[in-house]
C-alpha cells in the first residue's frame, strides 16, 4: 500500500515538473505561446447550443436537410414555446417532412392556445394535403385568433370551395378582395363561387371588370399568384359541384393554389394578455356553414352601466400596450404594402432586385419580408431608396421589415426618412408604434396625432391614437380618437371595449 502511494506522488510531481517546465518554454522560447496556441486547438472544445436561427441561415443557404434536422434539435428542448414551433414547422415543410412539421404546429397549440400561427400553418398543410375537413377547423380557429391576416380568407375560400360549400366560399373571396383587391387568385376564385352558386350573369361581370382593370393595367404588374413550390392544394375545387349548382362560366376553372402565409416576427416587448391564458385550444364548430357576406354593423358605442371604478385610466395602459403591439404587428396594418408573394423563390426574389423596376424592386422586397428574409428584404429596400430618391416607400418599406425582425429603434430614422420624402399618415402611425416600443410616449402621442390631422378618417391613425391616448392618460383625447375609431371601417375587434371602459368611468363620479 505504502510502495503504491509513493508512486501516485512520484507521477504526480512528474506531471507538475512537466507543467512547470511548459510554462516556462511559453514565456522565455520565442514562438512558444503560438505553440502553446496550437496544442490547445488540436483539442476539442464545447460549442454552443444551435438555436432556430442557425436552422434557417442553413435553409437560407440551400442545406434544407440539415436545416430541418437543426430545427428538430431546437424543437426537443424547447418546445414549450410555440413560436419555435411554428418556425421549426416551417422549416420541416422547406424541407419535404410534413409529418415533421405536422408535429411541431401540434406542439406550438399545446403550447400557447393563443398564437395563431400554428393554426394557420396546420391549417395550411392539411389543405395542401387535400384534408378539407381538418384544413377548415384549422383556418376558422386561426381566423379567430389573428383575423387580419392578409390570404387568410383566401386560403379558407379554397378549402371551402373543395368542400362544395360556395356561399362561405364567395364570403371569403370577398374578405379577401376588400384587404388585397388586385389578388388574381381571389378573383377567380370568386368568379368560380359565383358559378357554383348559378349566378353566372354575376361571374361574367366579375369577368368583365377583371379584364378591363387588366387592360388599363400597366405592364408588369399584373397581380398573379406563383405557386410554391410545394404540391398545389387544390387541383380542381369544382370537381364534384354541390347539388345546387350551376356550370361554371368558364369551361375549366383556375386552380386556386393555396396562399402561403408566414407570421410576423414577434415584437420586442412582452405583451401582456388581456385575459387569463386558455387552457384549451379554441373550441371549432364541425358543423358547415352557409354564409351571406352581412352588411357591416354599426359599432354600439352605447355604455353599459358598471360598477363603480377608479377615475384613472391609468390601469389600462398595460392591455392597451399590448393590444397596440398584437394588431401593429402586422406588416400591413397601415395599408402601404405593395403587392407580394411570399410563395416566390429566393433566387427569384433576388434576380428582381438587381434588375426590375422600382415597383418590382418593392414588390420582391416585400415578398421577401413576408417571408421572413429579412436581409434580402433589407437589400431590396435599401436599394429602391437609393435609386428613387423622392419616393418614401423604400424607406417606409425598411423601416417595416426593421419592426418585423425586432428592431424598432433602428426602424426610426427610416420612418423620419420617409416622412421627409412626403410620406402618409401610415408612416406616421408606423412611427408612433416605434416610438411606444422604446418607451418614448410623449414623441408617440405626438407623430399619432399628426396622422390624424393628416387623415382624419385613416383608421389605423385613429386606432393607434387612441391607445396612445391611454398610455399618457387623456381621457378626452382617448374618447374622441376611439369614438371615430369605432365608426371607422375594419377597427380592430377589442377598440369598442377601451372605448366603452372609459365612458363608463367617465359616468361614475
Amino acid at each position: 500500500m505504502a510502495q503504491s502511494i509513493e508512486r501516485i506522488l512520484g507521477w504526480v510531481a512528474l506531471a507538475a515538473l512537466v507543467i512547470f517546465i511548459a510554462a516556462l518554454a511559453m514565456t522565455y522560447v520565442p514562438g512558444g505561446q503560438a505553440i502553446h496556441d496550437r496544442i490547445i486547438a488540436a483539442f476539442p472544445h464545447a460549442t454552443e447550443t444551435p438555436n432556430i436561427d442557425d436552422a434557417q441561415a442553413a435553409l437560407d443557404s440551400g442545406d434544407a436537410a440539415g436545416a430541418n434536422k437543426l430545427a428538430q434539435g431546437v424543437v426537443a428542448t424547447s418546445s414549450s414555446d410555440a413560436t419555435i414551433d411554428n418556425h421549426a414547422g416551417n422549416i420541416a415543410v422547406a424541407a419535404g417532412d410534413d409529418g415533421t412539421a405536422k408535429h411541431d404546429y401540434e406542439l406550438g397549440e399545446a403550447a400557447d392556445a393563443r398564437n395563431g400561427w400554428n393554426y394557420v400553418a396546420l391549417g395550411q398543410l392539411y389543405a395542401r394535403q387535400k384534408r378539407y375537413s381538418e384544413a377548415d377547423a384549422q383556418l376558422r380557429a386561426a381566423l379567430a385568433l389573428v383575423p387580419d391576416t392578409q390570404f387568410l380568407h383566401y386560403d379558407l375560400g379554397v378549402v371551402e370551395l373543395n368542400e362544395h360549400l360556395p356561399d362561405a366560399a364567395l364570403s371569403d373571396f370577398n374578405a379577401e378582395l376588400k384587404r388585397s383587391p388586385t389578388y388574381q387568385p381571389a378573383i377567380d376564385g370568386k368568379i368560380q363561387a359565383l358559378g357554383a352558386l348559378g349566378r353566372t350573369a354575376e361571374a361574367q361581370a366579375t369577368m368583365v371588370a377583371l379584364n378591363k382593370q387588366l387592360g388599363s393595367s400597366k405592364p408588369g404588374t399584373r397581380p398573379t399568384a406563383h405557386p410554391s413550390p410545394s404540391p398545389s392544394a387544390s387541383a380542381s375545387p369544382l370537381a364534384s359541384p354541390s347539388p345546387t349548382a350551376a356550370p361554371s362560366p368558364t369551361p375549366s376553372p383556375t386552380p386556386l393554389p393555396i396562399a402561403q402565409i408566414t407570421p410576423p416576427s414577434p415584437t420586442p416587448t412582452p405583451l401582456p394578455p388581456p385575459t387569463a391564458k386558455p387552457t384549451k385550444k379554441p373550441a371549432i364548430a364541425h358543423v358547415k356553414r352557409i354564409v351571406t357576406p352581412p352588411p357591416s354593423p354599426s359599432p354600439t358605442l352605447t355604455p353599459t352601466p358598471v360598477a363603480r371604478l377608479p377615475q384613472s385610466i391609468a390601469d389600462l395602459a398595460p392591455d392597451a400596450k399590448g393590444y397596440l403591439f398584437e394588431v401593429a404587428g402586422d406588416p400591413g396594418f397601415g395599408g402601404e404594402l405593395p403587392f407580394a408573394d411570399p410563395t416566390e423563390s429566393v433566387a427569384r426574389m433576388q434576380a428582381t432586385i438587381s434588375k426590375g423596376t422600382i415597383d418590382q424592386i418593392l414588390s420582391a422586397g416585400t415578398a421577401a419580408m413576408l417571408s421572413h428574409h429579412f436581409t434580402i428584404a433589407a437589400a431590396a429596400f435599401s436599394a429602391a431608396t437609393a435609386r428613387a430618391g423622392a419616393d418614401w416607400r423604400g424607406p417606409y418599406l425598411a423601416g417595416i421589415n426593421a419592426q418585423q425582425r425586432g428592431d424598432q429603434a433602428g426602424s426610426r430614422p427610416l420612418f423620419s426618412q420617409a416622412a421627409s420624402r412626403g410620406g402618409p399618415a401610415a408612416v406616421y402611425v408606423a412611427q408612433a408604434v416605434a416610438d411606444v416600443a422604446v418607451g418614448d410616449d410623449s414623441t408617440a402621442y405626438a407623430d399619432a396625432q399628426h396622422a390624424v390631422q393628416m387623415s382624419p378618417s385613416f383608421g389605423p391613425a385613429l386606432f393607434t391614437a387612441g391607445m396612445i391616448d391611454i398610455l399618457v392618460a387623456n381621457v378626452p383625447s382617448a374618447e374622441r380618437d376611439l369614438t371615430a375609431a369605432a365608426a371607422a371601417s375594419g377597427a380592430p375587434a377589442r377598440t369598442s371595449y377601451f372605448l366603452q371602459t372609459i365612458r363608463s368611468r367617465e359616468q361614475v363620479q
